[in-house]
């Protein structure tokens, strides 16, 4: 073998029987090669095989590369698919079904579902493979649709009866899968319409009631008034009072008067009699007072005059035998008014009763 320098390296121009001029030995094993040296010449050498994957053979004139291990196993497939590692060294294949569902299967392997069919989905079976399957509809109320692609949800019956109410107000069920609304007014009482619906009352007026009538709706009205009875509506409330009558309470402290009640004469002219029964109650002896009060009085309709008054003590305890009662004119009214004892203090009530003619 000759060579020629190129640089500082020498390069094999003709090989006879292989040598170096260094001395370098000739190869002389099996599977060697002659492998590049950076820092001089090139040595014999066998090719080093990785730990796992290949394996490399030198032979005479031969050097045979192999797979091995897992390559060996995946080299080894036969069949087509998803290749999964098994165990170590160990591949297989799962096919695969176009458009199926693919899930995990048992020893590393992949299954199919499907392929699925308009509206189905994988659902779940515990300890299971999934499968495929539709959504079930309820009885009523929701419809569900399997389309390519696509599952469709409606509502049906009653529900979309109840979606498709325009108005507002309270609602209510007046045949199968069929609704309507009643508005409701506020501050109004509400009570049963024809059809399951619900009808307003009102709103009530100050003193109105909610009043029935048979057969037919109820009305708002105010209670009407009787002989000898009078009815007052207020906000919210009624007062019930006798007519021609009045009742008040006072109390007097010592020898000193207190009004108790105060009769309006009003705007027309006449005649009055009066009737009041007074009672006083003095807690320390502890002692009463009975006090029956008669007498008349006047109106132009503008001013009153007291015409006469008849006092009867119908019973009083000693320690009140000085206490006195009178009717007094006052402006266009009558007025009791008691007149208590030095060093008592009395609590009073009285109750009038009264009759006008013009």
């Amino acid at each position: 073998m000759t060579t020629s320098p190129v640089g500082n390296i020498n390069r094999v121009s003709r090989v006879d029987n292989i040598s170096f001029d260094n001395g370098t030995s000739i190869l002389d094993t099996d599977g060697q090669v002659w492998i590049g040296n950076s820092a001089g010449n090139p040595g014999p050498a066998t090719l080093t095989q990785p730990a796992a994957g290949i394996t490399i053979t030198g032979g005479a004139n031969s050097i045979t590369f192999a797979l091995a291990n897992d390559l060996s196993a995946v080299e080894g497939i036969a069949t087509t698919g998803v290749a999964s590692r098994t165990a170590a060294d160990t591949w297989a294949t799962s096919s695969i079904t176009q458009n199926a569902v693919i899930v995990g299967a048992a020893g590393e392997l992949l299954s199919n579902i499907g392929p699925l069919t308009d509206g189905q989905l994988p659902i779940g079976s515990t300890g299971n493979p999934p499968v495929a399957a539709s959504l079930t509809q309820p009885a009523a109320g929701i419809t569900i649709t399997g389309g390519a692609g696509s599952i469709t949800f409606a509502l049906a019956n009653d529900l979309a009866a109840v979606e498709g109410l325009a108005g507002t107000g309270l609602s209510s069920r007046t045949a199968a899968d069929t609704w309507t609304t009643s508005s409701v007014t506020q501050n109004a009482i509400l009570y049963g319409g024809a059809g399951q619906t619900v009808s307003n009352l009102g709103p009530l007026t100050d003193g109105q009631l909610v009043i029935g009538s048979s057969g037919l709706a109820p009305n708002a009205a105010t209670l009407a008034t009787g002989t000898g009875i009078t009815v007052t509506n207020g906000a919210g409330v009624i007062t019930i009072a006798a007519a021609d009558a009045a009742e008040g309470t006072g109390q007097t402290i010592g020898a000193v008067t207190d009004d108790l009640v105060t009769v309006a004469l009003g705007v027309t002219a006449g005649n009055y009699i009066f009737k009041a029964y007074i009672t006083g109650f003095e807690s320390t002896g502890p002692g009463g007072a009975f006090i029956e009060l008669t007498g008349g009085g006047r109106t132009t309709g503008a001013a009153s005059t007291k015409v006469s008054t008849t006092v009867k003590n119908i019973g009083s305890d000693a320690a009140l035998v000085g206490v006195t009662a009178d009717y007094v004119a006052n402006v266009n009214s009558i007025i009791v008014r008691v007149t208590g004892v030095a060093g008592l203090t009395i609590n009073w009530n009285a109750k009038v009763t009264y009759a006008f003619v013009s």
